[in-house]
């Protein structure tokens, strides 16, 4: 259940505030492409992390030279699910259009301000729709 990993996530760091803790996120990425390829349980994080790690330590130094465009490319090819939300617009649109607003103008404020301001935008336009 995706809400039940939000709650988990918001209560973690809801706790952890009160400690002088590390925020606990995750990768949308790295959840889109084990999504796709049908992983189910825990254990597909715990290799996913030992194969990241992997990476980052042996074959991370072999993409400094590459120039940050085709880094970037490697990350919209991974990330090509979540483009395909768009798609989801229309019928997102029949079901409510409050919420297919908020979604617009989250997105187009995240792309236009950066993450952060973005963010708030689109926290902010959902608070006055209620």
């Amino acid at each position: 259940d995706d809400n039940q990993e939000l709650i988990a996530y918001g209560a973690s760091n809801l706790f952890s505030s009160f400690f002088s803790c590390f925020v606990g996120s995750t990768s949308i990425s790295r959840t889109s492409v084990a999504d796709a390829a049908g992983m189910k349980s825990q254990l597909m994080t715990f290799v996913s992390a030992f194969l990241l790690l992997m990476v980052l330590l042996f074959i991370g130094p072999l993409f400094k030279p590459l120039q940050q465009c085709v880094l970037a490319s490697i990350i919209v090819v991974n990330l090509k699910s979540m483009f395909r939300l768009f798609n989801e617009l229309k019928p997102l649109w029949k079901v409510s259009k409050v919420d297919c607003m908020v979604w617009i103008v989250t997105w187009l404020a995240v792309t236009l301000l950066g993450l952060d301001l973005g963010l708030g935008v689109g926290v902010g336009f959902s608070l006055l729709t209620i």
